[in-house]
């Protein structure tokens, strides 16, 4: 957070745990090993869309640019979950970036 503090973009990838563990959970082979570490990965590795909410209304940001949507990818079509989520914690703008945006 410390350095996003007063930033005019907080640009974050944003990751929706229980479809990400929905969608590797149904690959054949996988075993309870490999989903416990996969789902340890995306908790501790990734940022939910309320932790970003919180780390943006914390530093005062400006602006969030949500980025590299987990588990869709940037082919995502609805993000609505993903915004919502950031908006619960933050009370400025939240953008879902595409390619070639410009801010």
């Amino acid at each position: 957070m410390k350095l996003s503090r007063g930033a005019d973009v907080l640009v974050s990838e944003v990751i929706d745990v229980k479809a990400a563990i929905q969608l590797f959970s149904a690959a054949p082979g996988i075993t309870e090993a490999t989903r416990a570490l996969m789902t340890a990965h995306m908790v501790k590795e990734h940022l939910s869309p309320e932790e970003v909410g919180k780390i943006a209304q914390q530093a005062g940001v400006k602006l969030v640019v949500l980025t590299h949507f987990v588990p869709a990818g940037d082919s995502e079509t609805d993000v609505t979950t993903y915004t919502a989520g950031v908006k619960a914690q933050f009370s400025g703008p939240v953008v879902a970036g595409r390619d070639l945006d410009e801010f």
